[in-house]
């Protein structure tokens, strides 16, 4: 992660062209990727651990002073075990033995009280995450740990904590209103987000479960929320071949009528050469006459051709 120390210049208003060539001077190389963050980050993804090492000790891009860092959740990976005779362990002593960087026990609250669950989540100082680890005499299977989708307690919106909240007035988790859960009137349930009957907390809520597949796709890629979440927002808009094929559309015809075609008509019809002069004109004794052809030339797409033949085949006959 590189960022400027003076905030009045950000890298990301600097011209990416000189930018791209002060970052590869500075690695040695080219990089595998750079992005910009909406927060005025740069996001500089390594080839090898020389220009991870450069790229640190680099104090100046383009003259600007900068401060390089490893990312925090990129550079580390966490995992889930369950074991229930580590309730005997305190989290500083797992995380001297397992020599990982942090440990976290998972608690739930049931009935006003906080439970300390058998679950235990580790953070290793590695990008593969370990199938299994030895915790003394046992192996235990390491899970790749998948955090359950933020929700703002006062906006009850998904993606920020109620700490970070810029809206003023609380919306109820229960019926969705302007005002507080314990001040609330209601008793239908309705969701902020998805307004169907429901509290915003509910897991069958598709905010709730498009949220978490946000997150999964984070974590298995490795990749920022930003480019998650419009991954996940792309596929979910995007129209499959097979439900543009069910659909049934309605198709625009010409209609067709029957008509009667009276051999016994006599029309003085012109005929004409080559030119499309008129040479003279014949009184068939049977002859087409105009509606016939008029039908014929504005309905032709719907006419049978077998049908127009005979028609023909009978007008030459007369």
């Amino acid at each position: 992660m590189a960022n400027s120390t003076d905030t009045n210049i950000p890298l990301t208003k600097l011209s990416p062209f000189k930018l791209a060539k002060a970052i590869s001077d500075a690695a040695n190389g080219k990089l595998n990727n750079v992005t910009a963050l909406p927060n005025n980050f740069i996001l500089l993804d390594y080839n090898n651990a020389d220009q991870s090492e450069k790229l640190q000790s680099t104090q100046f891009l383009d003259n600007i002073n900068v401060n390089i860092t490893p990312h925090k959740s990129f550079n580390f990976c966490k995992g889930v075990i369950r074991y229930k005779d580590l309730h005997m362990c305190t989290e500083e002593e797992i995380v001297a033995e397992l020599f990982n960087q942090g440990c976290r026990r998972i608690t739930i609250k049931k009935n006003d009280q906080i439970i300390e669950t058998s679950t235990y989540v580790l953070t290793f100082n590695k990008l593969q995450l370990p199938k299994t680890i030895n915790a003394g005499y046992q192996l235990l299977r390491v899970e790749k740990y998948i955090p359950p989708p933020l929700r703002c307690n006062n906006y009850q919106r998904y993606g920020h904590h109620s700490t970070k909240c810029r809206i003023s007035k609380p919306t109820c988790p229960r019926c969705a209103g302007e005002h507080k859960f314990d001040n609330c009137p209601q008793e239908a349930f309705k969701c902020a987000n998805c307004k169907d009957s429901h509290v915003s907390s509910s897991k069958t809520c598709p905010k709730w479960k498009q949220e978490q597949e946000i997150i999964k796709l984070k974590y298995d890629l490795n990749i920022t929320f930003p480019e998650a979440r419009k991954k996940i927002l792309l596929k979910n808009t995007s129209i499959s071949y097979g439900t543009v094929a069910a659909k049934t559309y309605k198709t625009v015809e010409t209609q067709t009528e029957p008509f009667t075609f009276n051999a016994n008509i006599s029309t003085n019809i012109p005929f004409t050469n080559q030119n499309n002069a008129p040479t003279s004109t014949q009184t068939p004794s049977a002859a087409l006459p105009p509606p016939f052809i008029h039908s014929f030339i504005h309905q032709g797409r719907r006419l049978a051709v077998g049908s127009f033949l005979t028609c023909l085949s009978a007008y030459r006959k007369r």
